[in-house]
């Protein structure tokens, strides 16, 4: 049987007003921004991705659009310099509703061109991006606020609850994927990411290969992510337990920085997870900084 007051309660801990959040949100947006200049920096520099050939040979079964002429070398570092005068603004909150829209037509447009050079991170940004455009993330630390700029768009309370259960969702459906999978039971996927030069962060990992050799802690290794990921997942849809998402998600994305090395991932989900902090202690915190 299907209890129903778990599920009024879900709903209630997500959309009841009171729990409007707009500190979180706000330095939500900030990191997001810092994240998406990252991102677009990084692919700026990515030779590979101007060239003909891009990540794989001419002859793939694909077809991929690189540049051809100078005319398509141009469109691209146009697009590029777009997302990056957007993403600035985005962090300093300055026509963020355009900025959000600019950015998700970036990583959308590059994205077409090269799907290789995007992953899972990536398509989950471009969802956050698209909910910032009618959240209320320019309430506090934007210029939006001090110069009296009004959005463009609509903007709704539960756009940001509608953040909290899709981070909710996407870490339960990962960690559920990954149980559903042996590698993942018997500590294989750890060892293989820590074996991989193209994954992990080989002067880290040789410090504590007597670890990372040992099939009982990458077994354990392997389950404790499987407990964190399904904790977070859970923890995100009850306002009681968001403080367990935010912590065990930063320790969570922290250790994947220290050992691993798999692009803006990490930076991208710690970002997102802020909106968990509640407001006040955000408020609290900048003004004892601001003293």
């Amino acid at each position: 049987m299907i209890d129903f007051n778990i599920i009024l309660e879900i709903f209630k801990n997500c959309f009841y007003p009171e729990h409007q959040n707009y500190h979180s949100i706000s330095l939500a947006r900030v990191l997001i921004g810092l994240v998406c200049f990252y991102k677009i920096a990084l692919i700026s520099k990515d030779k590979k991705y101007f060239s003909d050939k891009g990540y794989f040979p001419t002859d793939h079964r694909l077809s991929l659009n690189y540049p051809k002429t100078w005319v398509d070398a141009l469109g691209i570092n146009a697009t590029i310099l777009i997302g990056l005068v957007s993403s600035s603004a985005l962090c300093l909150g300055f026509l963020t509703q355009i900025s959000s829209f600019l950015i998700l037509f970036v990583f959308t447009s590059l994205c077409s061109r090269n799907p290789y050079t995007f992953h899972s991170g990536s398509a989950l940004l471009r969802l956050i991006l698209l909910l910032l455009i009618f959240s209320k993330c320019n309430q506090e630390f934007s210029m939006d606020k001090y110069l009296g700029i009004e959005g463009f768009f609509p903007t709704f309370y539960f756009f940001e609850p509608l953040i909290k259960i899709q981070v909710g969702i996407m870490y339960i459906k990962t960690a559920w994927y990954k149980l559903m999978n042996l590698s993942w039971r018997d500590g294989a996927a750890i060892h293989y990411a820590t074996k991989n030069y193209l994954y992990c962060r080989l002067k880290i990992i040789e410090t504590f290969k007597m670890f990372f050799n040992n099939k009982a802690f990458l077994k354990l290794s392997s389950w404790l992510v499987l407990i964190m990921e399904f904790s977070i997942g859970f923890s995100a849809f009850f306002s009681d337990f968001w403080y367990i998402a935010f912590f065990v998600g930063l320790f969570l994305h922290i250790s994947f920085i220290i050992f691993l090395y798999i692009k803006e991932f990490p930076y991208i989900c710690i970002a997102i997870l802020f909106i968990f902090i509640p407001s006040n202690v955000i408020e609290n915190c900048f003004n004892i900084l601001l003293k």
